[in-house]
């Protein structure tokens, strides 16, 4: 009784008891999700561009299912090793050639300072704007013995064609070399934000006091973009 009576005095006087009703929200039938978006115009323009480009490779392909007068076997017998074995040269060398020219190039332009750097640092981007191809054209027509380097060397010298040793822009070599400078600025451009995003003031201190030495500045800065 004495907790009922402190109840009613505690209570307001005007207060009242009010009686929310309940309310229950009729739920519809739920979709099942959707397993294809829909793709936009621009998906649908890359997905037809890759198809067309596609054409040649697969064409190439769907030849090896087709019955043949004897072509494939005689490739096989004949050029096709040579083929493959230049190709994986072609690929383990433009690969090495890349890696030490882009990552050389971008610790030389970011760690160092020296006379034309800044110009230097935007010029190594430049082959990025010439195609592959016309850059292998470049250079064999500029190289080849027909070429002009080669004729004013001549000129200069009196020495004949075969009385002289020049490397041969037509070859595995000369590939190589050619694919390296048209690709190594993709490597250029990751390695030099790497280098940048590095605390150079550190790294220069690190070098410079005593238990430092000059050829533990490459070995720092590249331990610390490998991190």
């Amino acid at each position: 009784m004495r907790g009922a009576n402190q109840q009613a005095l505690s209570a307001p006087p005007n207060a009242r008891s009010v009686t929310v009703p309940s309310t229950s929200i009729p739920v519809g039938p739920t979709r099942p999700p959707n397993r294809f978006p829909a793709l936009s115009g621009l998906t649908w323009t890359a997905l037809v561009l890759a198809a067309l480009l596609a054409v040649p490779a697969l064409y190439v392909v769907s030849k090896v299912f087709v019955a043949s007068d004897g072509t494939w076997r005689h490739l096989a017998a004949t050029v096709l090793p040579e083929y493959v074995r230049n190709t994986v040269w072609l690929g383990i060398g433009v690969g090495i050639g890349v890696m030490v020219v882009g990552v050389a190039t971008a610790w030389l332009v970011t760690m160092c300072s020296f006379p034309g750097s800044r110009m230097l640092e935007w010029a190594l981007i430049l082959p990025l704007a010439v195609p592959a191809y016309v850059m292998a054209y470049t250079y064999t027509d500029f190289l080849q013995s027909s070429g002009p380097v080669q004729t004013g060397l001549r000129e200069l010298t009196g020495w004949s064609v075969r009385e002289y040793w020049f490397p041969d822009i037509r070859s595995l070599g000369g590939a190589i070399t050619v694919m390296v400078f048209v690709l190594y600025p993709y490597v250029y451009l990751v390695a030099r934000t790497a280098f940048l995003e590095q605390s150079q003031p550190v790294i220069r201190s690190y070098c410079m006091a005593p238990y430092g030495c000059p050829s533990r500045y490459w070995v720092l800065s590249s331990s610390c973009v490998k991190g």
